[in-house]
């Protein structure tokens, strides 16, 4: 939800005046863009069992964030923080088991 926020929010800030070139660009990028997510998504598919819930969803949100242009050294902050506030809350209070992979915690 908070990827699709940012996404609003730009897209709000950015509306106005375009040439057909910028236009063109934009469009480029969004379709590159839809394809890294799928490309991620299938990734996150077919390694989730053998890496991990925490190396697998790191990896996906950090470069998502990087998708959206964040900072590395935020990247990386917001990736480890959602990734382990997800696994704390799913894997220790609600006890759903996640695909432990390569770390046994």
């Amino acid at each position: 939800m908070a990827i699709g926020a940012v996404f609003i929010i730009r897209n709000m800030r950015t509306r106005g005046a375009k040439s057909k070139h910028q236009t063109l660009l934009t469009e480029k990028k969004r379709v590159l863009y839809a394809a890294v997510v799928i490309i991620l998504v299938l990734f996150y598919i077919a390694f989730v069992e053998k890496l991990g819930y925490l190396i697998t969803n790191f990896v996906l949100v950090t470069i998502l964030s990087r998708l959206l242009e964040v900072r590395i050294f935020w990247c990386i902050v917001f990736s480890s923080l959602l990734t382990l506030g997800v696994y704390v809350l799913f894997h220790k209070i609600l006890l759903v088991p996640l695909p432990q992979g390569l770390i046994h915690w």
